[in-house]
């Protein structure tokens, strides 16, 4: 996605995965639109599927309906 949308490059950054090993990984900057607003953002870019932050949800209702290909709802929450 990042060469697809050939995000800039912004540095690279050090992470803990979920299993516990540290890695770096490339920093890229994009702008998304978040509840009809443009948002920055930086993305980590690393193998598998895009994920999202938890910083990214704060102040919203996320509803995960838990089984393969289930719909994710995220809603403003006042």
């Amino acid at each position: 996605m990042v060469q697809t949308f050939q995000l800039p490059l912004a540095g690279n950054r050090r992470v803990t995965l979920g299993d516990g090993s540290l890695v770096v990984l490339d920093l890229y900057l994009a702008t998304v639109l978040w509840d009809t607003q443009p948002r920055e953002v930086l993305v980590l870019a690393a193998e598998g599927g895009p994920l999202m932050g938890m910083a990214m949800l704060y102040g919203n209702r996320v509803m995960l309906h838990v089984v393969d290909n289930g719909d994710v709802l995220i809603d403003p929450w006042p």
